[in-house]
């Protein structure tokens, strides 16, 4: 099987192993969209809700929205007036693509994303620009909505896509940070050499979170593509920055903070890159890299200094901003955007 495949297998394993436990943990916000529906005289059963990446929790039943909305009539296109939809429904901001309801989100029609599939965002950035229009500008303006769909987390109103990675984004109240490994990789749609000019050679970040007591400790390994390379007495190693942190959760800041270099060998370079930071809890074969260790601070530290002096040490590394902050930076997106338009 090729590496990318490895990652792939992985990566959807683990979206299915989030999934499942997204939809344990709100189970109450389901019975209670269940209770609702049956207020409506609407049945629905929890096979029917899903949870995905991109639309977070979802009920899928055929033309539901429109059952909630025996007012809302498609013409015979299937196309909803976008005026009405508009003084009925509220927008927020980051949700191009999105009307609020009470109680639920209806979205635009899957077709609208990439690969026409509900598992994407948006293709950009038509829904962007149309979700933007003033109605009132137009005799008539309408748009077809996922009508067998509806998104029920309604507090979950950040709709950010996190293009290739998989595990919880990153939260400034540290303390509600999960214990749970993340993994970032550069999105499927760059080649080798966007990922050398872009992403200075980073195949991937591994992140890991973990709590005993009152500490979470924070880890994190920046793998480099094979063509990055150091020879050292005579030996090839391929060279991982990596960071350590302590929060204290009673002070609300971090007491630790180093970073190193790990010097892996060829062997486990590709033993280990395509996994987590759990790999030597998991594998039968350990590895114990050599070493490095390139600055310490011990003390009071704020979150920000953490962030900023974290991302300055993955330096040329969009990955470590998309994993503070949950987007590219800018300059990547717009590449990312006209890759993704000339496709």
């Amino acid at each position: 099987m090729s590496e990318m495949s490895d990652f792939k297998k992985n990566y959807f394993k683990h979206l299915e192993e989030e999934a499942t436990a997204i939809l344990k943990e709100n189970q109450n916000i389901i019975s209670a969209f269940i209770n609702f529906a049956q207020s409506k005289n609407i049945d629905l059963t929890e096979h029917e809700f899903k949870c995905s990446q991109v639309s977070g929790i979802t009920v899928n039943s055929k033309n539901l929205f429109l059952k909630f909305n025996e007012d809302i009539i498609p013409d015979k296109d299937g196309l909803l007036d976008y005026k009405y939809l508009n003084s009925k429904f509220k927008k927020h901001v980051f949700s191009d693509g999105y009307f609020f309801a009470d109680n639920y989100i209806i979205m635009a029609d899957y077709l609208f994303r990439r690969a026409y599939s509900p598992h994407n965002g948006f293709q950009p950035r038509f829904i962007e620009k149309f979700w933007r229009m003033d109605p009132a500008d137009y005799d008539e303006i309408k748009i077809r909505l996922d009508v067998d769909n509806l998104k029920i987390d309604i507090q979950d109103s950040s709709l950010l896509e996190l293009d290739t990675w998989y595990g919880a984004t990153f939260n400034q109240d540290v303390g509600k940070i999960s214990d749970q490994v993340v993994k970032l990789r550069p999105s499927y749609d760059f080649d080798d050499f966007d990922i050398s000019s872009l992403f200075g050679g980073t195949y991937s970040v591994d992140v890991k979170w973990s709590s005993s007591q009152n500490i979470k400790t924070f880890q994190a390994e920046e793998f480099k593509t094979e063509s990055i390379n150091l020879t050292i007495a005579e030996e090839l190693y391929f060279p991982v920055r990596f960071v350590h942190a302590e929060f204290d959760m009673n002070t609300n800041t971090f007491r630790h903070f180093d970073g190193a270099f790990h010097f892996y060998t060829e062997q486990e370079y590709y033993q280990r890159r395509d996994l987590d930071l759990n790999y030597n809890k998991k594998e039968y074969s350990q590895i114990k890299s050599r070493s490095k260790k390139l600055f310490k601070i011990n003390g009071q530290i704020s979150t920000e200094t953490f962030v900023d002096l974290t991302s300055h040490f993955f330096s040329k590394n969009p990955l470590i901003y998309e994993y503070f902050t949950g987007q590219y930076p800018q300059h990547i997106k717009d590449v990312l955007e006209k890759i993704r338009n000339n496709n």
